[in-house]
């Protein structure tokens, strides 16, 4: 599964337009989906 940072920002204030593409680029490489529960799952960053 892969987690975009649109998909992250949907239901925030949030606007992709805020940031730089390569700022989303470099983001959306580090975001890691997590199961949480077998119907849940959660995105992680390890971006340092």
């Amino acid at each position: 599964m892969t987690v975009t940072l649109a998909d992250l920002l949907r239901d925030s204030t949030y606007r992709l337009d805020q940031f730089k593409p390569g700022h989303i680029a470099a983001l959306e490489a580090c975001i890691t989906p997590s199961p949480c529960s077998p119907t849940t799952t959660s995105a992680f960053s390890s971006c340092a």
